[in-house]
């Protein structure tokens, strides 16, 4: 991602669909926050997301915080037998 950014690509898409299941989830939130911070606000990413990341304690600040603008939802998983 770095090397993307210093090339002036400055908005990323998460392509994980299963991000939050991830152990690591805040780890490589951590990761983005420090590359967003350098970045002053320029730095932008698309995430999917499922219909239960807000319970996950700090899930969403932390999304925020690494520069997530845009989240898409998977609705497929709203009903189990879908």
């Amino acid at each position: 991602m770095r090397e993307n950014y210093a090339e002036g690509i400055k908005r990323f898409f998460i392509t994980d669909g299963q991000f939050r299941r991830n152990s690591e989830w805040e780890k490589l939130f951590d990761r983005m926050i420090e590359i967003a911070a350098r970045a002053r606000d320029e730095y932008r990413l698309s995430h999917p997301v499922d219909t239960l990341c807000h319970n996950d304690p700090g899930f969403i600040e932390k999304a925020t915080r690494a520069g997530v603008r845009r989240a898409f939802i998977g609705l497929e998983n709203i009903n189990p037998e879908t």
